[in-house]
């Protein structure tokens, strides 16, 4: 396959505070001994500490270095700094208990380059615990350099920039401070290369965004698979240099390949088989089919190629002989190879291709089927259209389908009735009934020798959300016989809307203790019931707006929190969105009185009740493991964060916000 090219050369420890969560809120005496045992409790641990030690080596061959000063930072306040260390070894004391803490290591002489290492302090019972966080690797400094080439007129390709990552991760993940130890590249506009500076020991991947103008669509698209991971382009290990060549096709240049592809259908004795339908669709490939060059004996096909593609044979008849569906799929490899695979021939194949070609030639030996013998299949279950959520599936038979043994199933969605919604219901008053799933209206139609099955959805499905295509009982024509196969279902996800603008002032703080500022959410059940609910302290939920999918990374680092007035050192680092994959579950927020009994069916996510936000079907959760009553006028209680995060268009935002419990 022919590409115009671009070349590129290379020259939380849980904060358990012992608070206890209050469940019967009527009780007075218990709630009031138990708030007096949760201020003891957030006393004795702001006593206590950790005196953390370890060992720096040079990366090249592990022995100590010389020299090196110590920094710990939490959260934008450095607590030790200027601390020396002796033969690699040093020792820090005072540090915070259950925090998550940076430490960058650097050196006055230039022996290595400053290095960031993010770690969590242990759970402390007392004072100056010790800690040890092992051998911390540093290195010397080497400098790369990147040449990309426009591969139109071997012009330099100047609006990159390349983005490199040396700092040592916790175990609980990317800190927010990650960017500000990021290594950059310059453009030398001079020699038209790219310069990086990097560790010389230290693994590190160097990755830019291919998405220029920051639309969400890339710019220039990597033909090569090992390289690319979205719309980024990456080298890994780039602090060795080296040689390599990779290419890149500019987006105006990069339209899906027109491959041609050539199918001998044969019988048993080799001879061709006319009369068959041989097809290709999907989102490049719209109904293509292919001709009979009776000369050759092939049918002669040319259809659009990008990473997979499947030929489809739909059933057909030669005289009395009827011959079930075949497919012939062939997907891109990465090694540039191409795997190819039938289904429903008569005998199994499997193999690999060149890809550097413009003609593909396949053999296949279609099925016979026999009549009550034969059993139906589903030759091929396609993946839902990008364009409008359409399925299609092929079977190995031609069949007969009522739409309403159809299904499409909204798996996020619910059903929320209330006690008092109707008379004509059998929720009684003072419940709440949540049943998930809703099926949605589609339309079917049956072609290509009544094989192939397309379903499409009567209305738009809604962004980010789960549905389930299910096909129930068919009827096989030749037999009249009845079939539920378990195999014509697919599950899939609806894109997130990735437009959608992130606002980090959607973030919030609850604590799902059916009160704000003190007082009840919902006065009284569905039943008229008066709701009294005790605002006690209970854990603490960051609650996220759905647009957090828009974003590629998002992390946020807690560094303090006020509990009843009282402000004290508080870090843990929450890791809520990595690589454009939120990292929580999605949650549904109903609010309901404490009183009213919720009952659920056929739920699979949690659903809060409790919290002083909006009803909303889909929202993200992470509990914070502190344990706080409502922020009211006279009484705070808060907690602040730094926070970073990056949109799937590369601009990167960073700040630091405070957030009241509600």
């Amino acid at each position: 396959m022919k590409y115009s090219k671009i070349a590129i050369a290379v020259s939380a420890t849980v904060l358990l505070n012992g608070c206890l969560e209050v469940e019967d809120k009527n009780n007075s005496e218990v709630v009031n001994a138990l708030q007096q045992q949760n201020e003891i409790l957030s006393e004795q641990d702001q006593k206590k500490s950790v005196t953390v030690r370890g060992l720096i080596v040079n990366s090249r061959d592990s022995e100590p270095v010389s020299s090196a000063k110590i920094t710990v930072k939490t959260g934008v306040e450095t607590i030790a700094e200027g601390i020396v260390g002796a033969d690699g070894k040093f020792s820090i004391s005072d540090l915070p208990s259950n925090s998550d803490l940076d430490l960058i290591v650097t050196s006055d002489s230039d022996e290595f380059m400053s290095r960031a290492f993010f770690f969590n302090t242990e759970f402390s019972e007392g004072s100056n615990n010790q800690q040890d966080i092992g051998i911390l690797g540093v290195s010397e400094a080497v400098d790369v350099s990147f040449t990309v080439l426009n591969g139109a007129d071997n012009t330099p390709v100047t609006d990159l920039v390349f983005k490199a990552d040396s700092s040592s991760p916790s175990y609980s993940g990317v800190s927010s401070s990650t960017f500000e130890y990021l290594h950059l590249s310059t453009f030398d506009e001079v020699n038209g290369i790219y310069n990086m500076t990097l560790p010389r020991y230290i693994d590190v991947a160097a990755t830019a965004s291919l998405d220029v103008n920051k639309d969400g669509e890339p710019d220039y698209v990597l033909e090569s698979l090992p390289f690319s991971s979205g719309n980024n382009i990456t080298f890994f290990s780039a602090n060795e240099g080296g040689a390599n060549e990779i290419y890149l096709l500019t987006a105006d240049d990069a339209a899906p390949e027109e491959v041609e592809y050539r199918v001998a259908l044969v019988d048993e004795f080799g001879d061709p088989l006319l009369g068959a339908t041989v097809l290709v669709n999907d989102q490049y490939n719209d109904d293509v089919s292919a001709t009979y060059d009776a000369e050759a004996g092939e049918y002669v096909i040319s259809a659009a190629f990008v990473q997979s593609l499947s030929i489809q044979i739909p059933a057909f008849s030669v005289g009395e002989i009827n011959y079930q569906s075949a497919s012939i799929n062939i997907g891109e490899q990465n090694d540039g190879r191409l795997s190819v695979y039938y289904s429903g021939a008569a005998d199994y194949a499997s193999y690999y291709v060149s890809s550097d070609t413009e003609s593909l030639s396949f053999a296949i030996q279609p099925q016979e089927i026999v009549n009550n013998v034969s059993e139906l299949e589903a030759v091929l279950v396609s993946e839902p259209s990008k364009m409008d959520s359409s399925w299609n599936v092929f079977y190995s038979q031609s069949v007969a389908v009522e739409v309403s043994d159809v299904t499409l199933t909204n798996l996020d969605a619910f059903t929320v009735t209330k006690g008092n919604a109707s008379t004509d219901d059998l929720v009684l008053a003072g419940t709440t009934s949540i049943v998930g799933g809703i099926d949605m209206a589609v339309s079917v139609a049956l072609s290509k020798n009544d094989t192939r099955l397309t379903v499409s959805p009567d209305s738009l499905l809604v962004a980010g959300d789960s549905y389930q295509y299910t096909v129930g009982t068919i009827e096989v024509v030749a037999t009249g016989q009845t079939i539920d196969l378990a195999s014509d279902s697919k599950q899939f996800t609806v894109p997130a809307n990735e437009e959608a603008v992130f606002d980090i002032a959607q973030v919030r703080l609850d604590n799902n203790n059916y009160t704000t500022n003190g007082n009840a959410i919902t006065a009284q059940n569905t039943a008229g019931e008066a709701s009294t609910p005790f605002d006690y302290d209970r854990n603490v939920y960051l609650v996220l707006p759905s647009t957090v999918n828009s974003l590629q990374s998002f992390t946020m680092r807690r560094v303090s929190i006020v509990e009843d007035g009282s402000s004290a050192l508080s870090t843990e680092t929450y890791n809520l969105v990595e690589n454009g994959n939120v990292q929580l579950n999605s949650s549904a927020l109903v609010a309901l009185a404490q009183n009213e009994t919720l009952y659920t069916d056929n739920i699979n996510f949690s659903i809060y009740d409790g919290m002083n936000l909006p009803d909303v079907a889909k929202a993200y959760m992470r509990q914070m493991y502190i344990y706080l009553s409502d922020s009211t006028s006279s009484n705070e209680n808060s907690a602040t964060f730094e926070y970073a995060y990056e949109t799937k268009s590369g601009d990167v935002v960073t700040g630091n916000i405070k957030l009241n419990v509600e």
